[in-house]
Formats: structure tokens, C-alpha cells, sequence
């Protein structure tokens, strides 16, 4: 039987503070892409981000927090999703 293995992933809470008085005039003339994120718990009570980025899904099951601290552990990271699987779980 084979082993699975993976590397367990830590995120690091962080949060930006932009001032819109110093974005460019031509802002919205930059090379962007859409972003759309959101949480949900799953039947184990695991915190769960599900995540689109540009053409791209992905969720992330994110572990509890050991402390009160910025840093949690996130399993095996941003696993890839289809559009129809974002689609199901994203609501109506």
C-alpha cells in the first residue's frame, strides 16, 4: 500500500491598509483579475475558505488556532477546484 504524504502548510493572517488618496489616477488601466472569496464550516466543523481567482477555484481547510496568535495550520494548502465544484458550494 502506498503512503500518502503531504506537506503540512501554515498561513500567516495579514491585512493591508491602503491609502486611496496615493493609488495612481489610472488605476483601473492595471492588469487585474477578479477575486471572490468566502468561509463556511464543514460537517467536522472545519473552517473552510473557497476562493476564485481570475479563472482559477480553490478551497483551503483551515485548522484551529494554537494561540492567539496570526498563525494557523491549513493542512495541505490551496487544493485546486473545478468551476462546477465552486459553483455547488458557493451560495445561490
Amino acid at each position: 500500500m502506498q503512503e500518502l504524504f503531504y506537506m503540512e502548510h501554515l498561513e500567516i493572517e495579514r491585512k493591508w491598509l491602503v491609502d486611496a488618496e496615493k493609488l495612481p489616477e489610472d488605476f483601473d488601466s492595471y492588469k487585474n483579475k477578479k477575486l471572490v472569496a468566502g468561509y463556511f464550516m464543514d460537517e467536522q466543523n472545519d473552517k473552510v475558505r473557497i476562493r476564485q481567482e481570475g479563472d482559477k477555484y480553490f478551497k483551503v481547510i483551515k485548522g484551529k488556532r494554537e494561540d492567539a496568535g496570526m498563525v494557523r495550520k491549513i493542512g495541505e494548502g490551496d487544493i485546486e477546484i473545478t468551476k462546477k465544484e465552486f459553483e455547488n458550494i458557493w451560495p445561490k
